[in-house]
Order: structure tokens, then C-alpha cells, then sequence
């Protein structure tokens, strides 16, 4: 009779301290299986005591009532199916202040890892609680890396109940969870716009209206009358909807969706009800050291990307047919390629594998040959002092440059003719055939002039 007595004070305690932890709600710790990193061990104080349903007297005797772990240790709730909580509530222990908590960091499972949403912290009081950000659903909740109310004095933290609450559900509570397609990595293309429905209310969703949004602009809601199953029904608790098919993305795309009057009635609870995310496709570049090259020269092919870039999956390409056949280069896997010996122009590619299955496609770049030629020479003479015209020829795309001298010297311009200064006396220029982009391919023939 006393045990009840105390739990049942406490309770109105609890209430009256914060409403958000309401009886209402269902302790769903009562279900888990609880375990701890060391501590306390049974029958006296092990974790078992965290979650047997009774609430010993506050700063009372230990023995069978409350249990204790290591500090900064955890404490670990199991269920064998999925629960979505949304609050704790710590009923600290020990016969001293001192064995209170201090902090506790809140962890959930999603399947491969713990993931840490928030700290709880301690007040030195009776009865300490935590809100989560968000409900989560879990099979597993942590609390992990525990420390003591006052860790100078070296007390371990003790706690006579811990209670997980239960996401208090409305009976028509249905919402836009996640995107299925495209997958989070893609490439620019065209792709079926999907996401999915979720049911996280008591009652089975039988009619929902998904209504969407993108980059702003409102667009055609959508009926869905597939019935959706409660969590843990034996019917599908998500449903796929497609929002649009063969949708372009190429840029970052802004795609909002929400669910609106399930089973024909308003959605009370509206915080799971969104799903807001930017759909930006991983975009990748391809730039040359020199994009215009004399023959049997090289140029150096970088790839880039708006996202990382990936350390495999990496394939470059050639085309000498301005992109009509494409060959893969032999050992051509990084991020980067050297095109040596190029003869006549040359259009290169990469395709790299991203994601789940996908392959993007680079844009391309071209690298531009000139075959040089030696340059003709166009003598001129005249008699007595003044300017003279001299010219040179070149087959081919090469450019024409002057110069006073046969290896750097004087630029004096360019051009197929070039009319020097006054001389009185016979003077040799000189000209080269290049490409215009600063290559050393270029050929020098003296012009007299006298």
C-alpha cells in the first residue's frame, strides 16, 4: 500500500511539474528490455529497477528500489518492435543530491547506428524530464555517456524509474516522409518524381490528398486511396505516390510536399506533415590546360564536380569524329588525363558512376590541332632609305608573328604582311607560324630587306 501510495503522489507530482509529460501517453519502457554499460547489478540495484513500474520514495533506502550506473556509462531500452517516443522523464535516485545526473546524451537507433538527438540535463531535483526535438521512431533508445549531478564529489548517477513516452497520436495522422526517386545522388536528367506517404496515426488512412509544391509554384494535388496501415498493422504503413513523371532536373529543384484531410478529416497533428528538400543533381565539368595545340603536343583534361569528387568509377573517353563514336581510353580512370601526341582534333568525355547504378556523362571538351607549316617568305627591296613591305604565306591555320631577331626578340606584329620601319641599310626580319595560344612550335625564316 505504500509503494502505491508513493507512485501514485508522484505521478500527480510529474503532472504538476510539466504537462507535456502526460499520463496520458503510454510508458513504453515498461516493454523494453533494459541493460547498462556496468553499474549496479541484481537483484539490489540493477537496470531493471530503471523500468519495473514503481517509483520508491524519494531520497530513500536503495536496496531493491533503484539502481545505479558507472558514470559516464549508458543505459540501453530494447523493444522488439518499433516504438515512436517523444519524451523521457528521470526520477533520480540515491540518498543524496549528489548521486543525481548530471548530463545524459539522448540516442536513438535507426538501423545501422545510434544517433544522437539532444542532451538531457539534470537539475539537482526530484524529477527531470526530456522533450525530443522530434518523435522518433526506434527499437532502441540510449542514454549514453551519463555523468553525476556533482562529479567532484565521485558519486556514480542513480535513478529509481525511467519512463519513455509514446508519441501521442491523433486518430487521422497521415504525412510526406522522404523522397524515393530520385535517389539522393543523380544525375542531371529526367526523372518520376516520387515520395512516400506515411501513417502515423491510430487509424488506417483509407483517402489522403498530397498536395505539392515546385521551386514555389503550386501544382496539381494529388487523391491518393490507397489504404495506408497503422505502425504495425499487417498492410503497408508507407504508400508511394508519383508527383510527376519524366520531371527534368538539371538544376537545384525545390520540391515541397504535404498530406492534407485524411479519411476526409483535419490533421491535428501537423509537425510529420511536410517534406521540404532541394534536389540538386551532382553536375561535373571538364577543363583543358590548353584547348588549342600544335600537332604531336599535349594538354592536361581536368574534371571537375559540384560535389565531391569520387575516388573511383572514374572512365574517360575520345572522339577524333566530333562526338559521333566514342572510344574509352585504356588506364584513363582518374581524375585527371594527359592527351599526348594529338595529331588533329580530338574531343574528349568522362563518364563516372555516382550513387546507386547511375552513370553521368561529362560535357565535352575539344582540343583544337593546327598542322604548322614552315611559313614562304615574300622578299622586298627598294633603293635608297625608307620603309619597306614584306610578306610571308603559310598553309594552314597558323598565325603570322614578327620579330627583329631569330630566337625572342621584338614582337612587331603580325599578319601575312609587314611594313618595317625606315632603313638605309639591308636588315633581316624574321617570322614564325604558330597557334596563337604561346606554343614554342613555331618556325623562324629571316626576310632581307635592303
Amino acid at each position: 500500500m505504500i509503494r502505491n501510495f508513493h507512485t501514485k503522489l508522484l505521478l500527480l507530482l510529474l503532472s504538476i511539474v510539466s504537462a507535456q509529460w502526460s499520463s496520458a501517453q503510454v510508458n513504453v519502457a515498461l516493454t523494453a528490455v533494459c541493460t547498462q554499460s556496468g553499474g549496479g547489478a541484481s537483484p539490489n540495484y540493477g537496470p531493471e529497477l530503471y523500468n519495473d513500474n514503481y517509483i520508491p520514495v524519494y531520497m530513500g533506502p536503495g536496496l531493491g528500489t533503484w539502481g545505479w550506473l558507472y558514470t559516464n556509462g549508458w543505459i540501453e531500452f530494447n523493444w522488439t518492435a518499433p516504438q515512436t517516443v517523444d519524451s523521457i522523464t528521470f526520477y533520480n535516485g540515491g540518498q543524496a543530491q549528489a548521486r543525481h545526473f548530471g548530463t545524459a546524451q539522448v540516442q536513438y537507433w535507426n538501423g545501422t547506428a545510434y544517433v544522437t538527438v539532444g542532451t538531457a540535463n539534470g537539475t539537482g531535483t526530484e524529477i527531470d524530464g526530456y522533450k525530443f526535438p522530434a518523435p522518433v521512431t526506434t527499437t532502441r533508445i540510449r542514454l549514453n555517456n551519463v555523468t553525476g549531478y556533482a562529479p567532484a564529489a565521485g558519486y556514480n548517477p542513480a535513478f529509481r524509474e525511467i519512463q519513455i513516452w509514446q508519441k501521442i497520436s491523433s486518430g487521422n495522422d497521415a504525412g510526406v516522409t522522404s523522397l524515393s526517386n530520385p535517389s539522393s545522388i543523380f544525375c542531371p536528367g529526367n526523372y518520376d518524381l516520387k515520395v512516400l506517404v506515411k501513417n502515423h496515426g491510430i487509424n488506417v488512412i483509407n483517402n489522403v490528398t498530397v498536395n505539392w509544391t515546385l521551386n514555389g509554384v503550386a501544382q496539381p494535388s494529388i487523391p491518393l486511396n490507397t489504404p495506408i496501415d497503422t505502425m504495425g498493422g499487417t498492410g503497408l504503413n508507407e504508400v508511394e505516390v508519383l508527383l510527376q513523371s519524366n520531371l527534368s532536373i538539371t538544376a537545384p529543384t525545390i520540391v515541397k510536399a504535404w498530406t492534407s484531410n485524411p479519411n476526409n478529416q483535419t490533421d491535428t497533428t501537423n509537425h510529420n506533415d511536410t517534406l521540404l528538400l532541394t534536389l540538386t543533381p551532382t553536375l561535373f565539368t571538364v577543363t583543358a590546360s590548353n584547348d588549342t595545340i600544335c600537332a604531336n603536343s599535349s594538354s592536361s583534361l581536368i574534371l571537375g564536380s559540384n560535389t565531391t569528387l569520387p575516388t573511383t568509377g572514374i572512365s574517360w573517353q575520345s572522339s577524333t569524329d566530333g562526338g559521333a563514336t566514342w572510344t574509352t581510353i585504356t588506364g584513363a580512370n582518374g581524375s585527371t588525363y594527359s592527351a599526348n601526341g594529338l595529331n588533329s582534333p580530338t574531343s574528349f568525355r568522362a563518364l563516372v558512376s555516382i550513387g546507386t547504378n547511375q552513370q553521368c556523362i561529362s560535357p565535352t571538351k575539344t582540343i583544337q590541332v593546327f598542322q604548322l607549316e614552315t611559313p614562304v617568305a615574300i622578299d622586298s627591296s627598294r633603293c635608297g632609305p625608307g620603309p619597306v613591305t614584306i610578306g610571308a604565306s603559310v598553309t594552314g591555320p597558323g598565325i603570322l608573328s614578327w620579330f627583329d631577331a631569330a630566337t625572342g626578340g621584338t614582337s612587331l606584329g603580325t599578319g601575312a604582311l609587314f611594313t618595317t620601319p625606315s632603313i638605309s641599310t639591308s636588315t633581316t626580319y624574321y617570322v614564325s607560324a604558330g597557334d596563337g595560344g604561346g606554343t614554342a612550335d613555331s618556325i623562324q625564316v629571316p626576310l632581307n630587306s635592303g
